[in-house]
């Protein structure tokens, strides 16, 4: 189960109903601390539903109103799996919401907190909007007119934050700061004439690009430790061609509460072997950060994934705690592109997962990066967080210490849903 992290979330299922007709399900939710649960997320398997064919479940508080949600198809085989809802629930605070049925037509449009934007140019030369795509080691895109990403790759946003990936072969996560909750993803990044260009990093009215990579991978990219060496996967902006022989991307679902995203790396070289990456990014409405599940083949000896937080621009002392089950790691300083406003990063890191931190090498393939050492857990996974703060979205960011409060709170959260009989 995908979830915000160290969040519970405890499921029981009993037939029958009470309240309401029998296709009804009424479900409690719960917060289990002492602080207010701002925009908790929850999944419903559809396993646990009473399926109706040619309908599609919805959520209703107490007052009949609708709760914005989705059904989402995450297999992709034409059949909702996941009915997914986000709420916030006052300290110690419980509601009971109810699980009604109603026909696709009738479904409500509810207000977008959740977008991802994957613009490219077609044969055309116009900007289209892909729901997959791929390329291979030898056709790597360059910069110039007929460059075809319009965020260099997938993006994705909420109503607080943005994020983006280098999908050129750099696989670099860069960062959108937000001054808008408003989805704008898919009119950024494009020029007067219709093609991509460089319009984000000059702030508008929706905010802009707030973070400079430098020999990173952003924030929470991916790369390997073979023995003592660093290791990118990708390549530099320079390269023709790339250590990865398929790159692939994959639209899951896009919608008012979460967004999912496929990345597919095959064939990463690495020495005399070759490794295969799946990762899973989601992001939920209301959060300022986003979810990492990746999942490999088998490693070779000495090999290990790393990931971490870009550093070329931080000073301050580095921040780390383990803590309810996660690691964390934080920066706090004028970490912006023009060092000129405040920016947070962190990761959290499952403790299943967690080895060590390190610095980056200054010189070599991967650099200015506050590294760390993973390893997967029993299910041969590895989970991980992203968070980041800006000033400019909250002006309360620019205190470190509530920066580093509210990504505690976060890692705190506690709360869990019941289907009642």
């Amino acid at each position: 189960m995908v979830k915000i992290i160290n969040a519970i979330i405890t499921l029981f299922f009993l037939l029958g109903c009470s309240g309401c007709e029998s296709h009804c399900q009424t479900i409690r939710i719960e917060n289990l601390t002492n602080e207010t649960v701002q925009d908790a997320s929850f999944i419903i398997k559809a396993s646990n539903l009473k399926i109706i064919k040619g309908k599609l479940p919805i959520i209703k508080d107490k007052d009949g109103k609708y709760v914005p949600c989705q059904f989402d198809d995450m297999n992709r085989d034409g059949t909702g799996d996941e009915l997914v809802f986000v709420y916030s629930l006052p300290s110690y605070g419980s509601e009971e919401l109810t699980v009604d049925w109603i026909e696709h037509e009738n479904y409500p449009s509810f207000i977008p907190r959740t977008h991802v934007r994957y613009g490219k140019l077609n044969s055309k030369g116009k900007i289209e909007s892909l729901s997959e795509d791929s390329h291979n080691k030898y056709n790597l895109p360059k910069g110039g007119d007929d460059y075809p990403y319009q965020h260099d790759g997938p993006a994705w946003e909420n109503d607080k934050i943005g994020f983006r990936h280098y999908f050129d072969g750099r696989n670099v996560n860069d960062i959108y700061g937000k001054i808008t909750s408003s989805m704008v993803l898919d009119n950024v990044g494009i020029g007067d004439n219709g093609k991509p260009a460089n319009t984000y990093q000059v702030l508008d009215w929706w905010g802009k690009d707030i973070l400079n990579c430098g020999g990173s991978f952003g924030i929470g990219g991916i790369g390997a430790m073979v023995g003592d060496k660093l290791v990118r996967l990708g390549v530099s902006v320079l390269e023709d061609t790339d250590n990865v022989d398929m790159t692939t991307y994959k639209l899951l679902t896009t919608g008012p509460v979460r967004s999912v995203i496929h990345l597919g790396y095959y064939g990463w070289q690495i020495g005399n072997d070759k490794i295969n990456i799946d990762q899973t990014i989601t992001i939920w409405a209301g959060q300022y950060g986003y979810e990492n599940v990746i999942r490999t083949s088998n490693l070779p000896d000495k090999v290990h994934l790393i990931t971490g937080i870009v550093n070329n621009f931080n000073t301050n002392p580095y921040y780390q705690q383990m803590m309810n089950g996660y690691y964390l790691m934080a920066t706090h300083n004028k970490q912006t592109n023009d060092r000129k406003q405040i920016l947070g990063m962190a990761l959290a890191i499952d403790s299943t997962n967690y080895v060590r931190v390190f610095d980056a090498p200054n010189e070599g393939e991967l650099t200015t990066t506050w590294c760390a050492e993973l390893k997967p857990n029993t299910l041969k996974e590895y989970r991980y967080n992203c968070y980041a703060g800006w000033e400019l979205t909250d002006t309360l960011f620019k205190n470190r210490e509530y920066f580093i409060n509210h990504i505690t709170r976060s890692i705190g959260q506690k709360y869990k849903l019941t289907i009642l009989p």
